[in-house]
Order: structure tokens, then C-alpha cells, then sequence
């Protein structure tokens, strides 16, 4: 059995993260949240090819919670 090792010198820059979310509860029993992110790709644009896949990155989401009431029962979502 052969194994082949391919190896590529990537030049990489730091990338950082950026996050930003929030939630509200509407009274005792509902609460919703939602937040979201952007993430600068960490490989130069004019490096990225077929093998080498990278680019920036932008997500949200949101959930939300209820309670039930005179019991430990919660039911959270999420997208």
C-alpha cells in the first residue's frame, strides 16, 4: 500500500472574528435571541485556487426559548 503526501506552502494572513448577538426575554415565559458573524477569509484572494479553498465568511441566526409554566420543562429552538 502507497501513501502520497502532497505538501503546499500556503502563505496565510491572520484573520480575526467578529460576533455580535442579542437576546430578549418578552416576559417569563418567551425569550428570543439572535446574532450573527463575519470572518474574513485567512488566504489572500489572488492565492485561492481549486485545491486551496478559502473566502470570508458572513452567518446569522436566531432561536427562541419557551417555558413551561410550574414545571423545569424548556424548549429551545434554533436556525
Amino acid at each position: 500500500m502507497c501513501f502520497l503526501t502532497v505538501l503546499t506552502a500556503v502563505q496565510r494572513q491572520d484573520a480575526g472574528s467578529y460576533r455580535l448577538g442579542g437576546e430578549y426575554a418578552f416576559n417569563e415565559f418567551f425569550e428570543a435571541r439572535a446574532g450573527g458573524f463575519y470572518e474574513p477569509a485567512a488566504v489572500p484572494e489572488e492565492l485561492v485556487t481549486v485545491s486551496l479553498v478559502d473566502a470570508s465568511k458572513w452567518q446569522i441566526g436566531t432561536g427562541a426559548s419557551i417555558t413551561i409554566p410550574d414545571t423545569p420543562l424548556r424548549f429551545d429552538v434554533a436556525f
